[in-house]
């Protein structure tokens, strides 16, 4: 082998154990991370990518990198200049059938809302819900304070035009800060923000509570006077911590012990007494 020939398989040899070591734009890669520290990796190096995987912080099963082809969300801000591609939507129906059922209704990445879904809010506090949660999310919220507990709810019914907004602006946020193309921004901007149509907040059963006192939503949280009344007592209510610790790999979401879910009294107790997800309680309701 002549001297020049040498040179190149040195050179190729460091080239690729240069790569190897390395995650995007030469960025380590993001392992073993959860809870607010995955939130912040996911904002500081949204996706920790492979050859063909983006691997999430939280999740045990990376996403593919590929993007299906679909229509674009309807009502998107003027302002979006590119589509965001959608997955096709599932049809969602409670796990028993029985369309009586709706605060059993599951959105999440595998479960999209409905094309022509609808909701009657009413107030709480300075946010909206479904019209139905009103009276126990108030309830609640009396009876914490009764026991010296301030809830201080920081957001609850979210319109898809406005997730929309939110995952734009993130996506964008990608591109600028890291030069990605469309389709890589899209991919790491979910890692913190859910895709239009795949968050809870659509459906107005969910609601982001702290406290006065600690308003950061973060793990921090959770040893906070407020987070402990909330899991000791929110399912007399009929809600549940919806993003437990552990369950980020059936979820798809992080550890948020703000985020609480209206399901009705009965599944509530049933789930936080078990310890389980929703996922996992539809899941055994339709295997009844």
């Amino acid at each position: 082998m002549d001297c020049k020939k040498w040179i190149y398989f040195l050179l190729a040899g460091f080239m690729a154990a240069l790569v190897s070591c390395s995650g995007p734009s030469g960025q380590a890669p993001v392992q073993g991370t959860t809870g607010a520290a995955a939130a912040l990796q996911a904002q500081t190096n949204p996706a920790a990518e492979t050859t063909a995987l983006v691997t999430v912080p939280w999740a045990s099963n990376p996403m593919p990198t590929t993007v299906q082809s679909t229509p674009s969300v309807t009502g998107a801000p003027a302002t979006t200049a590119v589509p965001i591609t959608m997955a096709p939507s599932t049809t969602m129906e409670a796990a028993s059938g029985n369309a009586d059922d709706w605060q059993l209704i599951l959105v999440n990445g595998e479960n999209w809302l409905p094309e022509k879904f609808s909701v009657r809010t009413a107030p709480v506090q300075n946010y909206k819900v479904d019209a139905r949660v009103q009276k126990p999310a108030l309830d609640m919220i009396a009876a914490a304070k009764e026991d010296g507990v301030g809830l201080l709810v920081c957001s609850a019914y979210r319109s898809v035009e406005k997730q929309t907004q939110l995952f734009e602006n993130k996506i964008q946020r990608v591109i600028n800060q890291y030069g990605y193309d469309r389709e890589r921004a899209e991919q790491a901007a979910a890692a913190a923000v859910a895709r239009p149509r795949t968050s809870e907040h659509h459906t107005g059963l969910a609601l982001d509570i702290v406290t006065p006192s600690y308003q950061n939503l973060n793990d921090g949280y959770a040893d906070t006077d407020a987070a402990k009344w909330l899991k000791a007592n929110a399912a007399d209510y009929g809600f549940i911590l919806r993003y437990p610790k552990n369950k980020e790999a059936i979820t798809g979401v992080i550890f948020e012990p703000w985020h609480y879910r209206y399901v009705g009294v009965s599944a509530a107790r049933e789930i936080m007494s078990r310890g389980i997800c929703l996922e996992e309680f539809l899941r055994e309701k339709t295997a009844r």
